[in-house]
């Protein structure tokens, strides 16, 4: 049997900080959602509320294949730390494309504690599986970076939930070492849809970017390959963690907006970005779960963001180029 304390102390310690109870004993886990919720964890109901997500976009006339991955993210990135996620088995439905409940939220998890009720997959292994084979909502996939336990085998007796206490920041000594350093908490990771929408959000990027010698002769390539009228495509590649996505940004913000250029703590970027004599279109999104056909997903979010940025129609594009990717 395990203890949920030492599950969520496991499930906090990953990447995607995620646990999955897959069971159907709705008295335990009514209990369990009792204690999480008497120790300050806020229930959920993925049905509910993503139904009313999907509502608003119908209003809309949005075109809900391209944009409700995306509206399901900030959605959940709205939502207060600790959360309990119940009756997620809505998003295998194809009004939701097929979206998996550990597809929707895993990679959304990374700084936010969650815990996910499977009420009717099955696992064997770690891999789940979700209704009968041959059906349309079937799904089965392997889970290897979140932590999936079955309900049967948490404890019945619920030991108190250890709390972080506040440390008090007090005043140092004249003397203090630390009197000689001045710390700046940075954003450790940077979301490309949401983080970056503002003027004051771009600039703070671009300002906190730690450039290495290497990294800042490579950023001065790129700038020197946009000033050719050929100029190729980029492609970032990198472990989990390694800064893709900061970089992406601290790119983006300076090619939507290179009047905050004198924020970056480089005299040669400075230099290569202000020899760019013309402005450039751009768009920006992160991929996100769901069975749409990658091109489809693709060129509808291009043409969506083109026409509301720009108000350029699919009419007036002949070619699409791919300034850089991560990878």
């Amino acid at each position: 049997m395990k203890n949920i304390h030492s599950l969520l102390e496991q499930a906090g310690a990953l990447r995607f900080k995620l646990l999955g109870i897959i069971g159907k004993d709705q008295q335990k886990r009514n209990k369990l959602i009792d204690y999480l919720k008497s120790n300050g964890w806020t229930l959920v109901d993925i049905e509910k509320e993503l139904l009313q997500i999907k509502e608003l976009l119908d209003k809309a006339g949005v075109e809900n294949e391209f944009e409700l991955g995306t509206k399901i993210k900030e959605w959940f990135n709205s939502q207060p730390n600790n959360l309990i996620l119940v009756n997620a088995g809505i998003l295998y439905n194809e009004l939701f494309l097929k979206i998996s409940p550990v597809g929707a939220f895993k990679y959304n998890s990374r700084n936010k504690n969650c815990v996910l009720f499977l009420e009717d997959e099955k696992r064997l292994g770690n891999r789940i599986y979700y209704g009968q084979i041959g059906s349309e909502e079937y799904y089965d996939q392997e889970m290897n970076d979140i932590l999936l336990v079955d309900l049967a085998d948490i404890e019945d007796e619920f030991k108190p939930l250890s709390k972080v206490s506040e440390q008090k920041n007090k005043p140092m000594s004249q003397d203090s070492i630390g009197n000689f350093f001045q710390f700046h908490q940075i954003k450790d990771v940077i979301d490309i849809d949401s983080d970056l929408k503002e003027h004051n959000q771009r600039r703070e990027l671009v300002a906190s970017y730690i450039l290495s010698p290497s990294l800042e002769k490579q950023i001065v390539e790129f700038y020197e390959n946009l000033e050719k009228p050929t100029h190729k495509a980029r492609t970032i590649i990198g472990n989990y963690g390694s800064g893709k996505s900061h970089l992406v940004g601290f790119l983006v913000s300076l090619i939507d907006d290179p009047t905050i250029v004198d924020a970056v703590n480089s005299t040669s970027i400075q230099e290569a970005v202000k020899r760019i004599n013309r402005p450039f279109y751009h768009v920006q999104f992160e991929l996100q779960s769901g069975q749409v056909e990658l091109r489809t997903w693709f060129y509808g979010k291009v043409r969506n963001q083109l026409k509301e940025k720009y108000a350029l129609e699919s009419s007036s594009l002949m070619t699409v180029n791919t300034c850089f990717k991560t990878k």
